[in-house]
């Protein structure tokens, strides 16, 4: 398999999993993260929003072709056929139509959970809680 067919077939695994849609899911996240810790006004974010829609509008093929190109780093022509014939099963189908909303929640939760973890590190060294030598608390 010559590499412009890895890279095509590499690519159906990103489109598969749409991780653009992912991508800007996870901004969107992060805005409203950033929004909650300290209100940003409407306008500014729509702003915000509107500047990185503009800023991504012609990059987003090599976005896919970079990302492909990684994927395929790490796949034999074999598993890349496999997993593009996957993706034409209806379990396929049905990773494809949900890959966003779980790609979108794993971020969120992702997010969460190293703030929570930020936080309680942060709590630990105001007060004085990791003296040196002292393992940290589980």
């Amino acid at each position: 398999m010559d590499e412009v067919e890895r890279i095509q077939l590499a690519m159906e695994f990103f489109e598969a999993e749409d991780l653009r849609k992912a991508q800007h899911a996870f901004c969107e996240a992060g805005l409203a993260l950033a929004n909650q810790q300290n209100p940003i006004p409407q306008h500014v974010q729509d702003r915000i929003a509107a500047t990185f829609k503009e800023a991504t509008s012609g990059r987003l093929q090599d976005l896919v072709v970079g990302c492909a190109q990684e994927i395929a780093k790490h796949f034999s022509d074999e598993e890349l056929r496999a997993v593009s014939d996957f993706y034409k099963t209806p379990a396929g189908k049905t990773l494809k139509l949900k890959a966003p909303a779980y790609a979108k929640a794993i971020a969120e939760f992702q997010t969460k959970w190293s703030q929570t973890l930020l936080a309680e590190v942060t709590r630990q060294l105001t007060t004085g809680a990791l003296k040196q030598g002292e393992p940290p608390r589980n």
